[in-house]
């Protein structure tokens, strides 16, 4: 009892016996109540409405994210942080959205060219702790700060330029990797 992001409006798919709608897409993000933003196979994002039924379209700024990434890429992540800003994770990279448009795009004459090159790799994870947002790449960790400064984790028992494929932020305030 599952459905497929298509490149049409999605149609309403109850399941009766879970009490619980069904979508089956590479990635789901929550920006409010009764909201949610799902990823696809073709650089494209839906934004529903979910009431008594699922009301789905393509997001205002799905056309210039599918040129940012050449429509190649699969949307693997989406996370909305604390300051309303949305995070997309792919197969080709890491995009900041906010306000119908993208205000973050890989640059390396502004994070340096290690980070650039994590950044421009395949995005597996993001996560959001009181005081960094993380990215776990291909190529290893990467993290923001809240004054806007990117950094590689560099650290002797840390996974260095190595797949990070996985987050976790623990009751205690400490981030796992895996």
């Amino acid at each position: 009892s599952s459905f497929s992001v298509k490149d049409s409006a999605l149609p309403d798919r109850w399941d009766k016996n879970v009490g619980a709608y069904f979508i089956t897409s590479r990635s789901i993000g929550f920006p409010a109540n009764d909201e949610l933003l799902a990823g696809s196979w073709n650089s494209t994002i839906f934004h529903c409405l979910i009431t008594d039924t699922i009301r789905c379209s393509y997001c205002k700024w799905s056309k210039i994210l599918k040129q940012s990434f050449n429509g190649n890429a699969r949307i693997d992540n989406i996370l909305y942080d604390a300051s309303d800003n949305i995070w997309i994770g792919s197969t080709m990279g890491l995009r900041g959205v906010k306000a119908d448009s993208i205000f973050f795009s890989p640059d390396s004459t502004k994070v340096g060219k290690d980070v650039y090159e994590r950044l421009s790799s395949e995005i597996f994870d993001i996560l959001e702790t009181k005081d960094r947002l993380w990215v776990a790449t291909q190529l290893g960790l990467v993290f923001l700060e809240k004054t806007g400064t990117w950094h590689a984790f560099v650290h002797p028992k840390g996974p260095g330029r190595k797949r990070c494929t996985s987050l976790c932020y623990d009751y205690k305030g400490r981030v796992w990797t895996g």
